[in-house]
C-alpha cells in the first residue's frame, strides 16, 4: 500500500469513527477563533482587562472537558453569579457545529500557555445529546 493510500484509508476510518469532521480539511481551529472569538479574547489571548477574560493558563480551559463544553455551549450567562466577573457576556456557542467546537477548543488548549488535550466533535456532540435530555 502507498503512502498516500494508507493516509487517505486512516482519514476514512477517523471521519467513519466519528473523530474528524468529513471536511476536516476546511474547519481549522485558528479560523474559528479567529471568525467567533479573538474580537473579545484578542490575536493573543489576553482578553480586555474588566471585559473579557484572557485565555492564558486558564483553569476552565485546561479543567474537564464536559465543563468547558457547556461553558462554550451556553455561554457566561450559564455560569453561577460569583463566578461572572467579567462586564462583558460571553454569547453561547451552540450554533457552531460538533466539528468546529471541537476545533476551536483544541486550538485554544493548545495555544496561550494551555496543555490539554484536544476535544473530540464526538465529545461535544455527547455533551449536545446530555444538555437536551
Amino acid at each position: 500500500m502507498t503512502t498516500a493510500k494508507a493516509l487517505s484509508a486512516l482519514f476514512l476510518a477517523s471521519v467513519l469513527a466519528g473523530l474528524l469532521p468529513a471536511n476536516a480539511e476546511t474547519i481549522t481551529g485558528k479560523a474559528v477563533y479567529e471568525q467567533h472569538c479573538l474580537s473579545c479574547h484578542q490575536a493573543d489571548g489576553g482578553g480586555v482587562p474588566m471585559m473579557q477574560p484572557e485565555l492564558w493558563g486558564s483553569r476552565r480551559i485546561n479543567g474537564p472537558d464536559a465543563a468547558l463544553i457547556d461553558f462554550v455551549l451556553g455561554g457566561s450567562a450559564s455560569l453561577p453569579d460569583e463566578e461572572r466577573t467579567y462586564s462583558n457576556e460571553m454569547p453561547g456557542f451552540d450554533h457552531l457545529s460538533d466539528a468546529e467546537l471541537a476545533a476551536v477548543l483544541s486550538y485554544i488548549r493548545s495555544r496561550f500557555e494551555n496543555d490539554a488535550p484536544a476535544i473530540a466533535a464526538i465529545d461535544i456532540a455527547a455533551r449536545r445529546s446530555g444538555a437536551r435530555q
